[in-house]
């Protein structure tokens, strides 16, 4: 019997993410909204990055070398079949909570094509550095606008048509490639929702 569509497809690049990886995927599998796939695209890393997400059992892609982050998650939409894209970090840790409350909130607005999260207070790593900027990232999201102009690839949620529609991530820019889209989706006419207390946790 053929295969149910999932709802949400949650797309996750990786390049040599095998410190983070195995947290993000076992983060992901407590989820209490269950109705996804889940592809990783390995971004042609030289340590266990797909060999522990094989574990998992989700979906892996491996490109044959390091293509850069807007690739990767390019080739995880072309694998993927659901009307909803959620693209997350590696290093990224869900709360079980976040993808329904993602998903129930953008199907609440249809006015909006795309929304994303905030990063929570708290990260993993307890230097003081990676304390201060992850601070640094909680404070900008919870002082934002509501109505976003940009994107955020780490924690976001956008549907399928306008994805395709805006052309995707530009292959060509290796950074801040989301930010790109999302001024490329606000120029079009398609409106980004941030959602403040829709939080994750970052481990890098």
């Amino acid at each position: 019997m053929a295969r149910t569509q999932p709802r949400l497809s949650v797309i996750i690049p990786v390049y040599n993410g095998a410190d983070t990886i195995g947290r993000c995927l076992s983060a992901l599998a407590g989820s209490s909204f269950q109705d996804f796939e889940t592809i990783v695209v390995d971004d042609g890393s030289v340590d266990d990055s797909a060999a522990i997400a094989a574990g998992f059992g989700v979906r892996l892609l491996r490109l044959g070398h390091n293509s850069g982050p807007a690739a990767a998650r390019n080739a995880g939409v072309s694998a993927s079949s659901a009307p909803l894209l959620f693209f997350l970090d590696d290093d990224i840790i869900v709360p079980p909570s976040l993808l329904d409350r993602a998903v129930n909130a953008l199907a609440s607005r249809p006015e909006f094509s795309a929304l994303f999260c905030s990063f929570s207070k708290e990260t993993v790593p307890t230097n003081t550095c990676s304390r201060h900027k992850n601070l640094v990232h909680h404070w900008a999201h919870q002082t934002a606008a509501e109505e976003a102009v940009t994107f955020c690839g780490g924690f976001g949620l956008i549907r399928r048509a306008a994805f395709l529609a805006t052309g995707g991530f530009n292959v060509q820019q290796r950074f801040l490639e989301d930010v790109d889209l999302g001024y490329r989706l606000h120029r079009s006419g398609h409106r980004i929702l941030l959602i403040k207390d829709i939080q994750a946790t970052h481990a890098k």
